[in-house]
């Protein structure tokens, strides 16, 4: 957790800091002294990523080879976390762009949803009307509260239930285009599909393994924080979860901020803040038992975490969340 003593100094850089869309999440423009590459390249990102994977996917129906065919499945591999990531932002504030591309705005995720793994409105009926609501309760589809979550075999059946026994009409389209070009359609569209269910099958399963049993239904204690980690520069600061929960509207570059500004209500609600570590390596850690991986190894530390990835019984959800749906339901009339 970083100190309630760290300097506004810090805060006042992340609201004045510089922000630079580009390609590459890795690099910042400044360090690529390359002359023309990045006015005419790389600073029309939104128009590089429309005319990459679309032209290449209609390209392997019409000529496949294996090269072009590797190539594609690479671009996508490196593509469909951050789009993902931003089609959540997306959902969330109604759009990115100008009114003047609503056009645009609103087309995108059809065109280039199914091509990074996503079917028709799914993430949007799913992420918004669904998991923000129930909240990892009783009623959400994707609720881990059921699952001992550091156990591998439950881990696996919450894989394949929520990845591979779903969007059935959809599958059946895909298998009906398949019949026409098969090589094309596993790469460009089977393969996405496959790859992204399942990275996001993990990774929410990384977000909402630590429950507090006392108070399941509080966001501080049923979601988590990753700071100083790799992904939240290449995904929109998708580490700030629990962040994204008290607020699924605050934009992502709003993320750091908060929690800093909040740092102290975190610390007073022992919100779980991990270091330098992203959400699918927690997972794999739990598929290991291994709760210390910090360098705060006190026993005390690994015995809270393991009481936090304990299964909760259907009797235990019936009393822990009635209240809550209780006080939800008068609240809303």
């Amino acid at each position: 957790m970083i100190p309630a003593t760290t300097s506004d100094y810090v805060t006042e850089k992340i609201r004045e800091g510089p922000f630079e869309p580009t390609v590459f999440t890795t690099l910042d423009l400044k360090s690529l002294q390359v002359p023309g590459i990045v006015g005419r390249i790389l600073n029309p990102h939104i128009i590089l990523y429309l005319l990459t994977p679309v032209p290449s996917a209609l390209y392997l129906f019409y000529r496949f080879t294996p090269t072009r065919a590797l190539l594609h499945w690479l671009l996508e591999i490196y593509s469909c976390g951050p789009f993902t990531l931003m089609l959540h932002n997306h959902i969330h504030n109604d759009g990115l762009l100008n009114h003047r591309y609503l056009w645009m705005d609103s087309s995108f995720p059809h065109i280039l949803g199914p091509l990074m793994g996503h079917t028709r409105n799914s993430y949007y009926y799913h992420r918004v009307k669904h998991h923000h609501v129930e909240n990892n309760g009783s009623e959400d589809l994707s609720s881990t509260i059921r699952y001992q979550r550091d156990n591998l075999l439950d881990i696996l059946v919450y894989l394949a239930s929520h990845s591979f026994l779903s969007e059935i009409c959809s599958i059946c389209c895909i298998l009906c285009l398949s019949r026409y070009k098969f090589h094309a359609t596993l790469v460009t569209l089977i393969s996405p599909l496959v790859q992204t269910r399942i990275g996001m099958v993990v990774g929410n399963w990384g977000q909402h393994a630590f429950i507090d049993r006392s108070q399941p239904t509080y966001n501080y204690r049923s979601s988590i924080t990753l700071i100083d980690a790799q992904s939240n520069r290449h995904c929109f600061n998708d580490g700030y979860h629990t962040s994204h929960h008290l607020n699924p509207r605050r934009h992502w570059r709003e993320h750091p901020l908060a929690f800093l500004k909040a740092r102290v209500k975190y610390q007073s609600q022992d919100a779980l803040v991990f270091q330098n570590i992203d959400f699918f390596r927690i997972t794999f850690h739990l598929t290991r038992k291994y709760c210390n991986q910090t360098r705060r190894s006190k026993l005390e530390l690994a015995s809270m975490l393991k009481e936090r990835t304990r299964r909760f019984t259907e009797n235990e959800i019936d009393i822990k969340f009635r209240d809550h749906y209780i006080a939800e339901s008068y609240l809303h009339g």
